[in-house]
């Protein structure tokens, strides 16, 4: 059997180029995936445990500090912030209720609080943050109100239809807070064996009391749920709890979400993901 040539080149040669040319298209990903990162408490191996895997899978995320845990762990911090991930605050102490403080004390303490997340400029280690994270969903009307003062962008971690958000539809969609210059990243809500539940490591481990099993479930019946309704998937992590692989039982299961959601997914911080609605 011969072939012809085409402007010099075999045929053959010309087909098996178009076929390795369709072999390695990149999937298109069906979701955006942004996950929240807690960094807390005395949990620094913890946390590098989960920032270590998403960064040997080349995946994005936004990682949350309190300032005491930014100021106790600066070199961990700094090597994590190096490494490419979004830093976003967390308040000054973990297990903060700022929704028991006037308006002035909120301001305060979140002045320092950020002050101390963003680092020196002088000293070369700063670190822009745009993005917010309350402790516990403690927040009212005031720390809006705050956190436009200090320039932020986005507010993160919210549940619609919960003070003080009370006028907003449950969504699973990030969207901008009337009168305010902040918009909202709410994370994923959704109907698990008859019981509403927001995806979190440790909400879904302490108070719905749900194995790693139903965990993993729960993530990947999300996930799919997602890319039909054409929603982000928005996850939130503990580095003391899901990074801990001896003491609790959530690694495993965070491991293979991530194997399953890299092969649908893009995985994006909850900075651009904001960007990407602010855009449409």
């Amino acid at each position: 059997m011969s072939f012809k040539n085409f402007y010099g080149f075999p045929l053959i040669l010309i087909l098996a180029f178009s076929l390795v040319g369709c072999q390695i298209q990149p999937q298109e990903k069906q979701l955006y995936v942004s996950l929240m990162i807690d960094g807390e408490r005395d949990d620094a191996q913890n946390l590098i445990n989960i920032t270590s895997e998403l960064q040997r899978r080349k995946l994005k995320a936004t990682i949350y500090a309190t300032a005491d845990y930014a100021n106790k762990n600066a070199q961990v911090f700094e090597e994590i912030y190096n490494a490419g991930f979004e830093i976003g605050f967390h308040g000054y102490y973990s297990g903060e209720q700022l929704a028991t403080m006037t308006q002035a004390e909120q301001k305060a303490l979140l002045t320092r609080g950020r002050e101390a997340i963003e680092g020196c400029v002088d000293c070369g280690d700063f670190k822009a943050v745009s993005g917010f994270k309350p402790q516990y969903y403690s927040m009212n009307e005031d720390t809006l109100s705050v956190l436009d003062e200090l320039g932020m962008e986005y507010i993160a971690d919210i549940l619609p239809g919960k003070s003080p958000f009370e006028n907003y539809a449950e969504t699973n969609t990030p969207f901008k807070i009337e009168g305010h210059s902040l918009y909202a990243v709410p994370i994923t809500t959704m109907e698990y064996n008859g019981t509403t539940i927001h995806l979190c490591d440790i909400a879904c481990a302490l108070a719905y009391n749900m194995t790693p099993e139903q965990w993993l479930d729960s993530l990947t019946t999300a996930m799919e749920q997602a890319i039909e309704n054409k929603t982000p998937l928005v996850v939130n992590f503990h580095g003391w709890y899901t990074g801990d692989k001896v003491q609790y039982n959530y690694w495993q299961p965070f491991v293979k979400f991530l194997d399953a959601a890299a092969v649908k997914a893009e995985f994006v911080t909850n900075g651009e993901l904001v960007k990407l609605y602010k855009a449409k």
